[in-house]
């Protein structure tokens, strides 16, 4: 009771406290952008003062791409750039007083003037032009208020984008009218163009000198990173990684293993008497079509038109997987095939109209087969192509000039005077044979295949993957991790291309999620790791998941090579990118020294035992020399030299040229300057195409905090959840590795697994 009376006499104390504590949580969610006062925590990024959250921008990605199982970070960076090109044109466009108003965006839409962005999501890719077809029924969906509610928010991102690409090309054209190429420009380019020269050459490589020849200090790098600092200059922050690649590959036992299992699978695909069945639940494939013996692969070509229907080849090896092949039958095929169809337009991935279109064609059959109607009357009546005015006749076609389904269903399954409905991306026909020929009586083969893929054990990957953690847990900087493989030929060092932040691929690693974490750790983004500085390795091993297989096919041990700010270069973060251009530089000047003045071209070349070359109808323009390319020093010193002058050695991009100009022909006509300006014009406005959005970048505060979003699996060098593909094989790969011991309980075990995971 005296503690309660305590507390009631100071309960303003109390208050004070509760208060102040209070007031520290919400300043602290405050400064960490995660308050309750105007939370910012899910702004992913500001352009121009406006925000982008990022639940809308994935709401948006879910509705542009849906679920594609094209590279994600890809498709982020693509609509990124369209919020960010969308953002600052209707930012100028309103400071310009420059719009697109509600007429001209229907016209964009549906009328003769169609927006690019239209043409391109409304392309037949059979024809190659726009189906106009599918645009009048969108537009008779949206005028009827009946558009179906998933697309309803496609649309709207469609009419954006469209929006932003005329706004785009407004103002191009606005800059583009401004540009004016004067007459003494035009001039100058059109001599440039049709001024010629002829020249003898010797050229001696920069390999005739040997690299243990050269010394190179930091001064000489530093030199040549002066000289070429714009081109090296960074507009925003990038790091280098230096990494190590274990490949997984099956071993020889994993080789003898998968080669067992075929012989059995082998014995037992030649024993049964129900193919489909087998080569369905062995995950194998039956195709309807009739191979001939070009199209056979050569291992099995001369064996399989030999052997009796029935009869198994195998196992034998082929592009990295053991295969048995089964013949299930042999017939003469035709050379072309005549047929006729009632074509129904129908929008494959439209249920509706598709199961509409085959009702509609399965009484046209019905009328047909009853005699009640004949096919070209009714072919002339519902046809919906070019074929119904002849009654849907199609002519003779060899193979493989109709498209697949079609092709498929003539040449090897039809029977003549039989009616037949099928799919194609044109729709869904009718399909009768009319005719065949048969010229060359060439044998085609149906075939079943199993096949079992030679790849590594779930043994072999732990093993491959233990070496690289124990490689990087025994090592903690760069420096270590060289010097440990130093004596390891099979390992070698890698580096990465300058990396940005937001950075998802890497050459010779591909893009994806194991790449996305290496850039997180060397930008200290993931907060599993302590921010790294140069030279450090991360204790960690990365996995990389090969997109078309279902394992882990690389191992990486990667470490910071370096930082490089905003701004100029660094040689601490391009000496290597640049050491081949200045070793040649180097290189140069040796010859340069050597060469001295040479008298004659044949001096110059024996001293070095190269050839002495002619170059023809050099153009000044194009500054290249035929079999050498881009030569421009070269090119102008051949212009500016009087005839059969021999030149002093000159740094070329190939080499050290000595040259002797030997003819300047005279230009045969007066160039055509309306056409040079035409060209000059266009080539000047496609330059501003290119360029606007990055000026236009540059003059506003962009804030991207995307690298803080665009993090995927948590897995710490992991690939992220796995899919349900993923799952499938490896259930496979375990049930074919554990045969006795497999059950229903592993499977259950590993799905509880990539739950936890997930």
């Amino acid at each position: 009771m005296a503690l309660i009376s305590k507390i009631r006499k100071h309960s303003w104390i109390l208050i004070v406290m509760i208060a102040l504590g209070l007031g520290g949580f919400i300043m602290m969610d405050v400064t960490n952008n995660q308050g309750l006062l105007g939370s910012n925590r899910t702004i992913m990024a500001e352009v121009a003062d406006e925000k982008i959250d990022i639940n809308e921008f994935n709401v948006l990605e879910q509705t542009v791409y849906g679920n594609s199982s094209g590279d994600p970070y890809a498709r982020r960076s693509a609509l990124w750039n369209f919020y960010l090109e969308k953002i600052l044109l209707e930012q100028e466009a309103e400071a310009m007083g420059i719009g697109v108003g509600k007429e001209e965006l229907l016209d964009l839409q549906f009328g003769n003037n169609l927006s690019p962005v239209m043409t391109r999501n409304f392309m037949d890719p059979n024809t190659g032009q726009v189906d106009r077809n599918r645009i009048q029924q969108f537009k008779t969906a949206i005028e009827n208020n009946t558009l179906e509610a998933s697309l309803r928010p496609f649309w709207a991102y469609q009419e954006k984008d469209i929006i932003r690409e005329r706004l785009k090309d407004k103002m191009v054209n606005m800059i583009s009218k401004g540009l004016y190429v004067p007459t003494w420009m035009a001039e100058m380019v059109a001599n440039e163009q049709n001024s010629k020269v002829d020249f003898q050459y010797a050229r001696i490589p920069f390999d005739a000198v040997p690299n243990e020849d050269v010394t190179l200090t930091d001064a000489d790098y530093q030199a040549f990173l002066d000289e070429n600092s714009k081109e090296f200059a960074q507009k925003e922050p990038v790091r280098k990684l230096e990494y190590i690649v274990f490949d997984v590959k099956p071993s020889l036992a994993d080789s003898q293993s998968i080669y067992k299992k075929m012989e059995e699978l082998t014995a037992a695909f030649a024993a049964t008497e129900d193919d489909s069945l087998f080569v369905q639940n062995n995950f194998g494939t039956i195709d309807g079509v009739y191979y001939k013996k070009s199209e056979v692969s050569s291992v099995i070509a001369d064996s399989i038109f030999k052997v009796l229907e029935g009869a198994v080849i195998g196992p034998y090896y082929d592009t990295d997987a053991y295969r048995a092949v089964k013949l299930l039958e042999k017939k003469i095929m035709p050379d072309s095939v005549r047929s006729r169809h009632i074509l129904l337009r129908a929008d494959m991935a439209n249920q509706a109209e598709v199961q509409q279109a085959y009702f509609t064609l399965d009484s046209l059959r019905l009328l047909v087969n009853n005699n009640i109607q004949t096919f070209d009357s009714l072919a002339a009546q519902y046809g919906q192509d070019g074929t119904a005015a002849k009654g849907g006749d199609l002519g003779f076609a060899a193979q493989n000039r109709m498209v697949k389904p079609f092709n498929d269903l003539i040449f090897y399954q039809a029977e003549p005077d039989s009616l037949y409905i099928i799919g194609t991306e044109f729709g869904v026909h009718l399909v009768e044979v009319t005719d065949r020929k048969y010229i060359n009586n060439e044998v085609g083969v149906r075939l079943g295949f199993i096949s079992q893929e030679i790849i590594p054990s779930e043994e072999t990957e732990r093993n491959i993957e233990q070496e690289a953690i124990v490689l990087a847990a025994e090592n903690n900087t760069l420096e270590e991790l060289r010097a440990a493989v130093a004596a390891r030929p099979e390992l070698t060092f890698q580096s990465s291309e300058p990396l940005t932040r937001n950075a998802y691929s890497i050459t010779g690693l591909g893009a994806g999620q194991s790449v996305r974490n290496m850039v997180r750790w060397a930008y200290g983004d993931d907060p599993s790791y302590d921010a790294p500085e140069v030279g450090d390795i991360c204790k960690d091993v990365f996995s990389v998941q090969d997109p078309d297989k279902f394992y882990a096919s690389q191992f990486v041990i990667a470490g910071l090579k370096s930082i490089q700010k905003a701004g100029p270069p660094t040689l601490a973060a391009f000496k290597e990118d640049i050491e081949p251009a200045v070793m040649n530089r180097k290189k140069a000047q040796m010859i340069i020294e050597q060469l001295g003045k040479p008298a004659s071209l044949a001096e110059a070349a024996s001293k070095y035992k190269v050839a002495v070359d002619t170059a023809r109808n050099v153009a000044f323009a194009t500054s290249s020399i035929p079999n050498m390319g881009s030569e421009p020093k070269v090119v102008a010193t051949a212009f500016k030299l009087d005839i059969n002058n021999i030149s002093a050695p000159i740094e070329g991009n190939s080499g050290v040229f000595v040259i002797v100009p030997v003819a300047k022909p005279a230009v045969s006509s007066a160039p055509n300057l309306q056409l040079t300006r035409r060209t000059m014009g266009a080539t000047l406005k496609s330059q501003v195409q290119g360029r606007l959005i990055s000026f236009l970048e540059e003059q506003e505060d962009v804030k991207d905090q995307r690298s803080k979003f665009y993090v995927g699996g948590e897995g710490r060098g992991g690939g992220g959840p796995p899919s349900e593909h993923f799952i499938c094989a490896l259930l496979i790969r375990r049930r074919d590795e554990h045969p006795d011991g497999f059950d229903l309980r592993i499977a259950y075990r590993i799905q509880d697994e990539f739950e936890a995971v997930e």
